[in-house]
């Protein structure tokens, strides 16, 4: 009986990693197809001809370095055109979030109350973009009245890392607003 359990358990772990893999691969997907036509629009019926030399001439194209997320979280201004992204696709307060908590994590501690009270107010309270769980929600109110430490934004913080990583980097990646940051870089 154990057995059976620990292969159900061992065909499960294997159900999710290709789940996780498979998401992975079809971002990477997404990105490719997205600049190949990008640079079919760009380049014309004859893509495949200015192909060879493009490179060299220094024609105006650009070199095809791939900022990383980290990268583009980590420089102010790389970070403002992923910014007016998010408020394109309508999703400001998740990066909006995510530089607050960045700011609570070295505040001094007379800041971190008000640095609280903000991102509750704007985000919990007021705007309510992020749906979670009620014990989560209660951890956050514990936090504000001084009841907790801040490790609950913390984990939100890596929670909306990830989501902005996973579904808006790859979509970033191939808008104009990076194809700018590039030019300006």
């Amino acid at each position: 009986m154990n057995d059976s359990k620990g292969k159900e358990t061992a065909a499960m772990k294997a159900n999710l990693l290709r789940a996780r893999n498979m998401k992975r691969y079809i971002n990477q997907l997404t990105v490719a197809k997205k600049q190949c036509e990008k640079r079919i629009l760009l380049e014309g019926p004859n893509y495949e001809q200015q192909e060879e030399g493009a490179m060299d001439k220094g024609d105006g194209h650009q070199s095809q370095r791939i900022l990383q997320f980290e990268e583009i979280l980590s420089k102010p201004g790389f970070r403002e055109y992923f910014r007016v992204y998010m408020e394109r696709v309508e999703k400001r307060a998740l990066i909006s979030v995510w530089e607050l908590v960045e700011m609570l994590k070295t505040a001094n501690k007379n800041e971190v109350p008000q640095l609280v009270g903000e991102i509750y107010q704007n985000f919990f309270v007021e705007n309510r973009e992020f749906p979670v769980e009620n014990a989560l929600y209660k951890e956050i109110q514990q936090t504000l009245v001084g009841n907790k430490g801040t490790d609950v934004f913390h984990r939100i913080h890596g929670d909306v890392y990830e989501t902005m990583k996973e579904r808006y980097y790859p979509s970033f990646l191939v808008s104009d607003l990076y194809e700018r940051l590039i030019r300006r870089e």
